[in-house]
């Protein structure tokens, strides 16, 4: 039923918003609805689908929920400002993106693209990662706080509209903002250039909500992965840990997000991991008492865990 109603509402409902990208999802997920092991996969990675079927849908609810809570730019910016605003040589007193308006550096800006480039496709192949190593229990919980973080940002994103500091810059903040303004890659396009490409320009240059910079979700997907490789990647998870700091860093020096946004973002990530951790956990630890394999060590290890009752007499008999 989800697989019907993605491709129902990507390839009819929005047919004249397609992408091709939704095409070719909307074709693998029908295919892979007929082979075992794709069927499994697309199971064990609901939550990640859901999210994709979600921020589709932002398009349309967006507008919907902007009218009744407008954006506005100066709120975070002033707390931005009152937090970590930066003192130039002139007096005047700016934010961290701002700043590094003036300060910007090749040497930076690849490092940064590449951070922002990988953000979302490191979650997503590390989820098949994960699947393909039999770290099916891992694999969920990966998903799931994939799929938290995610409803958290969405809701926030309605609850408190904040515009990115890149419109601050370009528009200023005066209010009610300026809806009719497309979302921009800021700094990314200069990458662009360097490229010769134009992947940033259409890639930012389609988000759903402009006026969604808090929190940053291109910080919590790294964090998150870094928090759940650090089991399966005792020594390696310097990796991950390393893309995690770089893509924080990545989105003030862009111009993407304020401190405050990277910092929720952090917390949003933190607070996932620690209840679905948890959860799963809690959850585990009883399926195993009640000897229910699909969440036990039975399902990962292909053993049974559970002493037969036969054996459980026979224990009692001894004791």
């Amino acid at each position: 039923m989800f697989i019907i109603a993605y491709v129902l509402y990507t390839q009819v409902l929005d047919y004249q918003n397609v992408r091709v990208e939704q095409a070719v999802v909307g074709a693998l997920l029908i295919l892979c609805s007929y082979q075992h092991d794709a069927r499994l996969f697309l199971r064990a990675t609901l939550g990640m689908w859901l999210v994709g079927v979600m921020y589709d849908s932002l398009g349309s609810l967006t507008p919907l929920v902007h009218e009744v809570n407008p954006p506005r730019a100066r709120p975070v910016y002033d707390l931005e400002i009152a937090l970590f605003g930066i003192t130039r040589e002139d007096g005047s007193v700016v934010t961290p993106p701002e700043w590094w308006i003036d300060h910007y550096q090749t040497w930076l800006d690849l490092p940064c693209a590449f951070a922002y480039c990988v953000y979302l496709w490191q979650a997503i192949g590390y989820a098949f990662y994960l699947y393909a190593s039999g770290r099916k229990y891992m694999l969920r919980k990966h998903v799931w706080s994939f799929w938290l973080v995610n409803m958290m940002g969405f809701a926030t994103y309605f609850i408190v509209p904040a515009s990115p500091p890149w419109y601050k810059v370009a528009h200023g903040l005066g209010e009610p903002v300026d809806m009719s303004v497309k979302s921009s890659p800021a700094r990314l396009i200069a990458v662009d250039d360097y490229l010769g490409i134009n992947y940033f320009g259409a890639f930012y240059g389609r988000s759903s909500n402009v006026h969604g910079a808090l929190p940053s979700l291109h910080c919590a997907y790294p964090l998150l992965c870094w928090l759940y490789s650090r089991e399966v990647f005792p020594r390696a998870n310097i990796l991950f840990a390393f893309n995690a700091a770089l893509t924080g860093f990545a989105a003030i020096y862009l111009c993407h997000h304020y401190v405050i946004d990277v910092v929720l973002g952090i917390i949003y990530s933190l607070f996932c991991y620690w209840l679905v951790t948890s959860t799963a956990d809690n959850l585990k630890l009883r399926d195993e008492r009640l000897g229910l394999e699909e969440f036990s060590d039975a399902a990962t290890k292909g053993k049974k865990t559970s002493p037969s009752r036969s054996t459980k007499k026979g224990r009692d008999k001894i004791e």
